[in-house]
């Protein structure tokens, strides 16, 4: 399955079953996204939809001529490495780098999937590792930390089903802003009961005083 570098803008450009990919929202993307074998945890639509778009613009590759949809379960026939690599990209760069997809040819490449097999172990890359545009797409993505570079595409194809971490609620401008005119009702509020309050007793004050003074 060949890839090609795809940019979100690109992506939504993409007609996907008759419908552009910027309009497939809600339960119609996400009835698209489970066809094609995307990750039950993956719950991004932006993602989902370019996603969708690098599988279609990979099929079309494959059968010379425009694909209208993405092949039922196309997800699952990629590496785990080359698919963890994937989404890993598209949810850094939010699409598809030439630099990343020119990795995954050569990880998905029908002889490195055909070594591993033969030799029962799926981790079996070394060959492919080596190779220098897997190191540049892991340099690009930020994985330039410790390990081999065999290790990293292990640690992108274990954590493919890994829930993604929620960004804490006091990290959200938003939520925060919410907060803000939520206290700040509350204390002009307040100011406003304590007004009332004094209005109140100084009337009372007054009333007492006329009433001694007839």
């Amino acid at each position: 399955m060949p890839f090609g570098a795809l940019p979100a803008a690109a992506a939504n450009e993409l007609s996907y079953g008759g419908t552009p990919l910027a309009q497939l929202r809600g339960e119609s993307l996400l009835k698209a996204a489970r066809t094609a074998g995307l990750p039950r945890t993956l719950s991004d639509e932006d993602q989902m939809r370019v996603l969708l778009g690098v599988l279609l613009r990979a099929a079309d590759a494959v059968s010379g001529a425009p694909a209208t949809v993405a092949p039922a379960g196309a997800w699952k026939e990629l590496r785990e490495e080359a698919a963890g690599l994937l989404l890993l990209c598209v949810r850094r760069e939010g699409g598809l780098s030439e630099a990343t997809a020119a990795a995954l040819n050569v990880l998905n490449k029908p002889q490195v999937v055909e070594k591993v097999t033969t030799k029962g172990n799926r981790w079996t890359i070394a060959e492919a590792c080596r190779d220098p545009t897997v190191e540049r797409a892991r340099t690009e993505l930020g994985g330039d930390g410790p390990g081999s570079t065999g290790e990293w595409l292990r640690s992108l194809g274990d954590a493919l089903d890994a829930p993604v971490e929620e960004r804490p609620w006091y990290k959200s401008t938003m939520v925060l802003f919410v907060l803000f005119l939520a206290a700040l009702f509350v204390l002009v509020h307040m100011l406003l009961l304590g007004r009332v309050l004094m209005k109140v007793r100084a009337l009372r004050a007054h009333t007492r005083n006329m009433g001694r003074s007839g």
